[in-house]
């Protein structure tokens, strides 16, 4: 049994029970499947296409080429239910403003410093080692920030009159 919340409400769904390792897939199953492959390979490859367009409509035949190795790469490699490199993917509110705050701390000294902006790979290694050094003092902050946000939210809700 898995939870799934729609509109902020959550219920539970039974797993499809044809689904399972070893089934034969259906032909609604397999195009469901080949879809979603392509729509994650296009997701995952469109920050490359798009620094490599640099603002043009057109990419150059050796730009074309060079992406085209890469997404053959990537489609080859691609796994369902893998995450690929890059940054985590954090749904725990507190971790999500800690990692935030982390990243634009680290942007802010490194543009100091360098006078250009860290981004990408770079970034999220960098705020992967910040947090395993200081992550207690940037969730503590988190903590004390979004529990401020949500007084405040509340003392509007408040004041509107909205507040049940």
């Amino acid at each position: 049994m898995t939870q799934l919340t729609i509109k902020g409400q959550v219920f539970e769904v039974e797993d499809d029970t044809s689904i399972v390792v070893g089934a034969p897939l259906t032909e609604g199953q397999v195009s469901a499947l080949q879809q979603t492959r392509r729509e994650n390979i296009r997701n995952n490859m469109s920050k490359k296409v798009e620094e490599a367009l640099n603002g043009s409509s057109q990419l150059s035949d050796e730009s074309m080429s060079r992406l085209q190795a890469l997404v053959d790469e990537y489609a080859g490699k691609y796994e369902f239910g893998v995450r690929q490199p890059g940054a985590p993917r954090v749904t725990d509110p507190v971790e999500k403003e800690a990692r935030a705050e982390a990243a634009e701390v680290i942007k802010a000294a490194y543009y100091a410093r360098k006078g250009e902006r860290v981004k990408g790979e770079a970034l999220t290694e960098a705020v992967n080692d910040l947090m395993e050094a200081r992550g207690e003092e940037y969730r503590a902050q988190a903590r004390e920030k979004l529990a401020r946000r949500e007084k405040a939210s509340e003392e509007m809700l408040r004041a509107s009159g909205l507040a049940a």
